[in-house]
């Protein structure tokens, strides 16, 4: 999560709070609190995964790079698929669901611009080629979680009974 954290400041730092608070949907005062939040003794459970989500993609569009969303990838290739399910697993899930909607939306308006016109140019299509690549290795990862939750939940001692 530390990985995470730093790349979030990264993105941050760069920011007015006024652009903040509009890219995460929240009035400057709450963005100020979130800036507090990211730079404090706090937990990174304390901000909201969609503005989290925002964020990213607004690093991916404005600065072409994908900080946050690597983050997210390193901390849930960390797992494996031994022993019982932890919190950290959940929380890996999350990171790959959420960077699997973030290529996916990215996707969703690539396709958008290239309907704009009603024409697919080769370069567009070379840029859909690229963009469909990524969303769908970011969703085989995505099942890869989803398998690795359910082996452990299926190996989990049943409670009760």
């Amino acid at each position: 999560m530390q990985r995470l954290q730093e790349a979030l400041v990264e993105v941050v730092k760069r920011m007015p709070i006024s652009e903040l608070a509009r890219v995460i949907e929240r009035d400057p005062r709450s963005a100020r609190r979130w800036v507090q939040v990211l730079t404090g003794q706090k937990q990174l459970a304390d901000l909201s995964v969609v503005a989290v989500l925002h964020l990213a993609r607004h690093e991916t569009k404005e600065y072409g790079t994908t900080n946050i969303a690597d983050a997210f990838r390193f901390d849930a290739a960390k797992k494996d698929a031994t022993g019982q399910l932890t919190p950290a697993d959940l929380q890996a899930f999350v990171a790959h669901k959420a960077r699997g909607d973030i290529r996916e939306s990215e996707l969703v308006l690539e396709v958008q611009q290239v309907l704009a016109d009603g024409v697919i140019d080769p370069e567009e299509a070379k840029g859909l080629k690229r963009m469909v690549g990524l969303a769908l290795k970011e969703a085989t990862a995505e099942v890869a979680q989803l398998e690795l939750l359910k082996t452990k939940l299926g190996s989990e001692p049943s409670k009760g009974g």
